[in-house]
Parts: structure tokens; sequence; C-alpha cells
């Protein structure tokens, strides 16, 4: 099997001409490519951060094999690990901005005689270097991203660090969607799945693949068999049985795990009999499950915790070890009953492990004295600290509830209305799951309820729903998998903030083609009652700011989304200029979905304030330099101005005034948009704004009545641009003819979206001036004209829905 594909990769390597992209959607780990007889190799990559290179003697993730991250740890450091029975870091440097998703970075590679040094492309002086004492002889070489990372990677034919062969072929590395893991209490677990083939499920220890692990197989081999294996160093079959058509991908198939003492078991739900069972003499640690698929599959779980399948809540135990316990939650509150002497700890994190930041409640601290709030690190000081005595009881058990909308936060006693613990976090955090323990001479027995140990849905591709039984053909493609004519290919109706489909922004867009005057950041972002919120605020307003130190700088280093160190901390300039005033938000759907032509119908009630807009938005994926200079251009689904009066002579331009279209070039921004104008505001109430998107044109609809359409020159879409932004000559539709990424988003003023001399009501002038220097500065001069007008500056989301043509 691996001969074959070796063969396969090495002919791509030699014969593919400049420019060629190659694209794995499915397994989406290592790339690799024979570079046998070779000391060194050498790149270019575009990637926001962890970019991996690996070092094999074989075509797959094997040991020994060298492994180089660089930009890890959020673009800050760069590592190289020699992978044996455990990864060991043998260099690690600082390296901060290293990587850029706006531009490629070349790199070079050299392993002669087991001296390892990488460096920089047109740098000898290496910035990492090893020489490793038991070299192995290296055949192929790998690529990949990780850790919320796509990347774009040119590798110089031959791979020669001296880049002296220019002839290359483009690889994409999609972000690492290998398995995604939750933690489980006790030693089983039940699951429903509904997949083709290779539903693969992981016992480990940590929220990653270890060694040792246990992984349990199902319907691998083409839906024929299934297998048991313990990884220690590689892989070995312990047990393996035949189950044809064990799987199915029109309907869930349910099964059970057990892992108690090492007596490990799998069996379908209603047979006690195991279809593979095996006995570990020496067995893992479980304390997390990780589920995925391979090999051209995709799927859909509902994951059960041990005995609770079934239950609205579940029952844990906490050893004196102040060791977490983390379960998914949904929502923004819950109500737990505990039973324990004193420190009870309740976490509310974004993931299922201790994170910074977090939320931690102490419940009958400092020997069930007084009980606490923090806003985790521990470093950090306790927000509430109240007295407590005898909150808690080692003999019954006591209820409690917790909230935290909006980063309202508080929590109370059951029966009680009134909260004894209670803060309002100006920067609240996305709460995803809650975790519970114990410590300090105390153990703890809970129940807890609205925790979704039942019902986690875990998909490894956004194809919620399966294919039809007859798949016609279609013109729309997918980033991942494959699609059939009236599919729904995506859809998301925001029962909660869903951190496996949208990455939530969290810089200042310095490079953005609208220049808004706002930094994206979480707080402004939250799911509330099944709709999606992205509520504005003023920067000066938050805490640790005022008016003076809005000429002084905003850091945003801490979760900054960008790669570019520009767009995580920025400075005001000497009294010219002043720091992003708003705080709008954004969320991006770039790392889980991208597709080509099809219908997108979106759910929403949009802004309402001065100087405010939506951002309703599919941009590209793939960076091809053709908008400006850093874009591909975008679709604007919906937008409307957030002034209710807005115009400048007889023109309207305010919320009663739709606007959408294509935008291709900064300059000719408002070329091909096209508008749509009702004698009500849209922002009153929720519409439906879709795009059908086709090979041929772009045809824009409300509320399911078309009201426009952008169609081609009998050449190209440039040709209906001003001469002076015509560009290069592409045809029909370029650039809109492959895959865009689903953003949302709200913005304030910017140099594009608000023509220079207009004027707002009782004929208040837009108060800056766009491409202006201070433009940023005199808008925010006139925010106590404009603020007041904010009544219902929030933009809210029902759903979002992508059906194939």
């Amino acid at each position: 099997m691996f001969l074959i594909q070796c063969v396969a990769v090495f002919a791509i390597l030699h014969f593919v001409s400049a420019q060629k992209e190659i694209f794995t959607g499915d397994n989406v780990n290592y790339q690799f490519f024979p570079v046998k007889g070779r000391t060194s190799v050498s790149f270019k990559v575009d990637a926001r951060n962890d970019a991996h290179v690996a070092l094999s003697t074989h075509p797959q993730f094997s040991v020994p094999m060298y492994e180089f991250v660089i930009g890890g740890w959020g673009n800050t450091k760069s590592a190289f690990r020699k992978q044996t029975c455990l990864p060991l870091e043998k260099d690690e440097v600082a390296t901060p901005g290293i990587l850029n998703e706006q531009e490629y970075r070349g790199f070079w590679i050299r392993w002669d005689d087991g001296n390892i040094l990488v460096g920089r492309e047109g740098e000898d002086k290496p910035f990492m270097s090893w020489q490793d004492p038991k070299p192995f002889p290296v055949k192929f070489a790998g690529v990949r991203t990780n850790w919320g990372s796509d990347g774009n990677w040119k590798l110089a034919n031959g791979w020669r660090h001296d880049g002296g062969n220019e002839q290359s072929i483009d690889v994409i590395t999609p972000v690492d969607a290998s398995a995604q893991y939750f933690p489980v209490s006790g030693s089983a677990v039940h699951f429903e799945v509904r997949a083709r083939n290779d539903v693969r499920v992981e016992l480990t220890s940590q929220t990653r693949q270890t060694d040792p692990m246990y992984e349990i197989l199902i319907g691998g081999w083409s839906n024929t068999k299934s297998v048991i294996r313990k990884y220690v160093c590689n892989i070995l079959e312990r047990d393996e049985a035949q189950t044809p058509q064990i799987l199915n991908d029109k309907e869930f198939r349910e099964f059970w795990l057990q892992w108690d003492n090492g007596n490990v078991l799998v069996g379908r739900e209603g047979e006690a009999t195991p279809i593979l069972s095996w006995q570990d003499p020496d067995p893992v640690t479980v304390a997390y499950v990780g589920v995925r698929t391979k090999w051209g599959s995709t799927g859909n779980w509902v994951l059960a915790s041990g005995s609770n399948k079934g239950g609205d809540s579940i029952a844990v135990a906490t050893p004196n070890n102040e060791k977490w316990q983390f379960f998914p939650i949904m929502g923004d509150s819950l109500r737990i009953k505990v039973r324990a002497s004193n420190d009870a700890a309740i976490g509310l994190s974004s993931h299922p492990w201790e994170t910074d930041p977090m939320y931690e409640v102490v419940l009958g601290g400092w020997s069930n004295t007084k009980s606490v709030l923090r806003r985790y690190c521990c470093l950090n000081p306790d927000k509430v600290e109240v007295q407590t005595n005898g909150i808690l009881s080692s003999g019954e058990f006591r209820g409690f509830w917790v909230q935290w909308d909006s980063g309202n936060f508080m929590a109370g006693r059951e029966g009680e209305t009134n909260p004894f613990i209670s803060w309002q976090d100006p920067d609240p955090v996305p709460v995803a799951f809650m975790g519970v323990h114990t410590g300090f001479g105390s153990t703890g027995v809970w129940d807890i309820e609205n925790v979704s140990a039942k019902d986690v849905i875990v998909s490894n591709s956004n194809e919620p729903i399966s294919k039809p039984a007859v798949c016609a053909a279609t013109l729309t493609r997918l980033r991942h998998g494959a699609a059939c004519a009236g599919q729904t290919v995506f859809e998301e109706n925001f029962d909660y903030l869903r951190h496996d489909i949208w990455d939530v922004q969290h810089y200042v867009p310095v490079d953005h083609p609208e220049l808004p005057f706002v930094s994206y950041q979480r707080s402004t972002v939250s799911v509330k009652n099944g709709f999606l919120r992205i509520a504005p605020r003023l920067q000066q307003n938050q805490p640790g700011f005022t008016h003076s130190s809005m000429f002084e700088a905003l850091d945003l280093y801490k979760g900054c989304t960008s790669g570019q160190s520009s767009s995580c901390h920025i400075e005001a300039s000497d009294g010219s200029s002043v720091i992003p005033p708003v705080i709008g938000g954004r969320i991006i759907s770039r790392s889980s979905f991208a597709f080509t032509y099809g219908i997108i119908s979106i759910r929403a009630k949009l802004p309402q304030g001065d100087w405010l807009y939506p951002e309703i938005l599919l941009e590209s994926f793939y960076k091809k330099f053709v908008y400006g200079t850093k874009n591909s251009g975008m679709l604007k689904i919906a937008c409307a101005r957030g002034n209710k009066e807005l115009t400048k002579g007889s023109t309207q331009y305010g919320n009663q005034v739709l606007y959408s279209g294509p935008v291709i070039d900064t300059k000719c921004h408002d070329s091909l948009l096209v508008t749509q104008t009702s004698d009500k505001f849209w922002g009153d109430g929720f519409h439906v704004y879709s795009l059908k998107w086709t090979p041929d044109n772009l045809i824009f609809s409300v509320d399911g009545k078309e009201y426009a359409r952008v169609e081609s020159d009998s050449d190209r879409l440039r040709a209906r641009l001003p001469k002076t932004c015509a560009g290069p000559h592409e045809s029909g539709l370029a650039p809109f003819d492959d895959h865009f990424y689903i953003t949302l988003g709200l913005a304030a003023g910017g140099h594009t979206e608000f023509p220079d001399g207009c004027v707002t009501k009782d004929s208040h002038p837009k108060p800056w001036k766009n491409q202006a220097s201070k433009a940023t500065l005199n808008f925010w001069k006139d925010s106590d004209a404009w603020q007041d007008t904010w009544e219902r500056p929030e933009m809210l989301i029902d759903y979002v829905k992508v059906v194939a043509l």
C-alpha cells in the first residue's frame, strides 16, 4: 500500500507544473514527498501560525522522525523535536511574528550527518540548530498546519535550501482536523455515529494523541472489519473482527465502549456480548475520548458519558486531588447540587481543560467559611469574595445556580433569586465547557444539570445532513467533501456558540480594505436564545480606559487571532490619531467551511445607530492578491448603514437602503454594488437575505424576492469596472470562482461605506473625510453626537444556511 502511494506522490513531485495545487480534504495530517538522497529542503509558507515540517524514513508519521514547528504558540516561538516513543523538544527559540497569513515567508532545513539546521530564506545563519548523536536516514519530508491555521506552501522541486531549481509545487494544508476530544469520567462511553466507513475513537490521557493510548477502529477496510489497537511507539492490533456493513451513512448506529482495569470492550448498543475485547496487562489512564473519521468518510456523532445516556443531569464524583473534570455545556446558566465538606470548585471555560481566561467559583473555601469568584489564572486577584460560613455539607446535597449572561456573572443558592456572588465582566469569557473539582481534604459528589453529556454533536465536516439516496450532479464545490444538488451543506442555528465552526476574531483590522474605525474583540460576541448577538461598545468606556488613554495604546496580544504584531498592538501617533474608538465583533468560518457556488440564506436583524454597518459577507479563502493588494474580493450579502437619516443631496444612504454585491477593488468599491430601497428601516425587524451564486451570475434576494442580479459581460466581470480599476484580464465571474468562507461582523466608520459630504439627522455633517490622515481622530471627536443615536446598535443573526445548486 505504501509503495503505491510513494510512486504516486513521486510522480506528482517531478512532473507537476508550477502553481499546480494539491489538496486533500479528509486526511489532513502530514502530506509527505520523497527527498531520498538529499540533505536539505527549502520552502515558502503562507500561514497564520503553526507551520509544521516532518522528516521521516517513511511517507507517514513514524518513529524516529524529526519534526519542526515554525510559528507555534500563537506565532511566538519555534521548536525542533526528535520523535521517539515520546516527543522531545531538542531546540526552542522565540520567533515572534515569524509567519504571516498575508504573505509567503521562506525557510530552509538541513540535516547533514545529524547536524540539524533551520533558517530563513536569504540568511545563512540558522535560527535553530541541534546535533543528533544518532541520526537516521531521511527519505521523506511532510508538511501540515495545526492549531487553527491553514497553510499555502510552495515547495522547491528537490527542496534545495539554495533554491537552485525554481520549479515548484503548491500544497494546501487545511486546519488539522484530527480527533476532537472530550473529557470522560468513569470507564465507559456510549455513542451514536452516522458515517460510511472508518470511524475512529481514541482513549487518551490528554486532549491529543498520546503514547500509549487506545484506538478503536470501527468499519475500516471499506466498512468490512473493526479492530482495537494500543499505541506504544507504533500501532499494534490487539483484536480484530469481521464486521461487514457495521456503519451506515444514512442512519445512526449505536455502540458502547468500556475500559475498566485494562479490559477493553466494544459492543453494539442493546447487545451485551462485545464485538471486540482485549485485556491490557498494562492499562492506559483514560481521561479523554477523541472521535474522528478517515479515508473519505465524514461523521456525525452523539456522545454519552458512562451511564448517563438518556438522562437530563449527570452524577460526578470528585476525589481530593484538585483535578478538573470538564463537560460540554449549552446556554449561559447551570444548576448543580454538591455534597462536600469544603472547597467545591466550578470552572467555566472555552475548552475542556483549564484555560486562561476562564471563570472559577470556589464554594466553601478556607475551611468552609467563604466563597470566591476568580477570572483565571490563579495569579489574578479574586473578583468577588464573600463570607459563606457553612455553605457546604458533607452529609447532604446543597443546591446552587450559576449564570453568566453577556459577562453578567451571578451565583446563588437553590430557591433564592438574589445571588451571593455577582460581578460584571467587561471582557466576557466564551463558555462552552464546565468543570468541577474538590480538594484541600474534601471529596465531592455532584448532580449537574444543563450539561451536554448526552448530546455532544461532533461533525468531522460541515455536512450536517447526509447525502440524498440519489446524488444529482451539482456545480457547488466544497473545501471538504462533496455535495449533491439540493443538499444542505451548511446549517447553523446558533443554539450555542460553536467554536468548532466559528473563529471569533480578536485583533485590530489594520489591513482591512474598508479601514473601519474598530477593533474586533471577543467581548462583543455572544449567543443567547438562539441568536448570535454582536453588540458594539465604546473603547473609552471599558475598564482601564479613559478619554486620555485613547491617545495611548491598545494591546490585544493576549488571545490575538492575527499573525501580524501590528494587528495585535496599536499605538496612537502624537495626538494626530487615536486608537480604534469602537469595539466591533466578527466571526468567520474559514477554519471549518468554505465553498464555491451555492445558495446562502441568512436571517438577520441589522444594527441601527449612526456610522454603524453590518458585515454579512463571503470572503476569499485563497489569497490571490487581486483586490487592492491583499485580498481576492468579497461578496456583500446584505448591508444597510445604521443611520436612520443619511443623505447627500437628493440621494438616500440611510437605513432604508439595502446594498449588496461584489467588491473587487477598493478604489472602485461601489461600482458593482446593487441597492434595494424600502419605505421602512431594514434594521426594524428580521429579514432573510439570500445570495444565489452561480458560475454566470450573482442573484440577490430578500424575504424570497429577487431584487438584483450581477452578471459578467461577454468576457469578464472586471470589464464592468471603470478603466482605472479594471485590472488584469480574468474570465467570467473571476475572482468569484473559487472557495469563499462566511463572515458575520459589525463595524463602524471607515473609508468606503459612508460617502464624503453626506449629512445625518438635523443636517449634522459626516465628521471625517475618507482617506484623510486624521479620519479616525475626527470620527472619535464627534462621539458625543453619534453615540446618542445608538438605541439598538447590536446585530442579531437567527440562522445561516447554504444549499448546493
